[in-house]
């Protein structure tokens, strides 16, 4: 059996460095590399999800925006208990003071449905 006494020139993917890789499925010289790789990974995600929020915002129509109010719901001492949230077709999101669901409503032909945050129906009304 033939044995070859050098080895192949491996190259980091970090750094561009060649280095004599301990595993045949080595990528990075060293582990700072491996991080500097993965932190560089991690922003170029967040870059691109973040282009692609502007692109969305920018695509989307400024009249469906402007059509959803917010509400928000204080005691007598100011405290804020919480808000809702009422988009174009009268659909209402409830959330606390911490921002968590706390229910929603959907209208629809006239008949109010009312819905606790696990989605369960708790109501109905009719509309006028």
């Amino acid at each position: 059996m033939l044995r070859h006494d050098k080895r192949p020139v491996w190259y980091c993917q970090a750094c561009d460095k060649s280095f004599e890789p301990k595993r045949i499925d080595a990528r990075f010289c060293s582990l700072a590399c491996k991080q500097r790789a993965y932190r560089r990974r991690l922003s170029s995600v967040s870059a691109s999800a973040g282009a692609f929020i502007v692109v969305a915002l920018m695509l989307w129509p400024t009249v469906a925006l402007a059509q959803q109010t917010r509400e928000t719901f204080k005691d007598a001492s100011g405290r804020t208990l919480g808000s809702a949230t009422t988009d174009a077709r009268g659909n209402t999101v409830y959330r606390d003071s911490m921002a968590r669901n706390t229910g929603r409503s959907v209208t629809s032909r006239g008949t109010t449905t009312f819905n606790d945050r696990m989605g369960r129906q708790t109501g109905t009304a009719k509309g006028r």
